[in-house]
């Protein structure tokens, strides 16, 4: 009788093979999900700092054009990327419709500041971009939301298209 075969399973080996699986998939989910938030961040992150070169060259082209009184006027504060993608040479570019070349809805969690300081030596103005952007939630303003931004800031100067640099 000893001898003969075993075939039914008893319920301790069924609970060590349900934790053992389980030991296996709870880190994999683990995994998965801290991959797909990343995957969240660095692609906001990307559109921030695309935001963020879009203007420094926008308040740059700007300064080609505009007259060194109205460099300064071209700062602004907290504001989202939202409308127009060029909006900063529309009041220098009199003849120009930037109608249709505006910039998509999910880059209304980002936020750009400009700054623009005084004139240097040769001419030049010290400027200072910085772009804040939200990181999770669905809306601006929850609390998780608030917690997780990420924020960025260029240095870059501006002046005349003949100024030293």
């Amino acid at each position: 009788m000893r001898l003969m075969q075993r075939r039914a399973v008893s319920a301790v080996e069924v609970v060590l093979g349900l934790g053992l699986l389980l030991a296996l998939a709870v880190p994999l989910y683990q995994m998965l999900t801290a991959g797909r938030a990343m995957g969240f961040r660095s692609r906001l992150a990307y559109m921030a700092v695309h935001a963020a070169r879009e203007q420094i060259e926008d308040a740059r082209v700007a300064a080609a054009l505009a007259a060194p009184a109205e460099l300064r006027a071209l700062a602004h504060d907290w504001r989202p990327v939202a409308g127009p993608m060029m909006a900063a040479l529309a009041p220098l570019a009199r003849a120009t419709d930037f109608a249709g070349l505006d910039y998509p809805a999910e880059y209304a969690r980002i936020f750009t500041r400009l700054e623009i300081g005084a004139p240097v030596p040769g001419g030049l103005h010290p400027a200072t971009l910085i772009v804040r952007w939200q990181e999770k939630g669905e809306a601006l303003g929850e609390a998780e939301a608030r917690e997780r931004e990420g924020t960025s800031r260029f240095d870059f100067l501006l002046g005349p298209p003949g100024a030293a640099r």
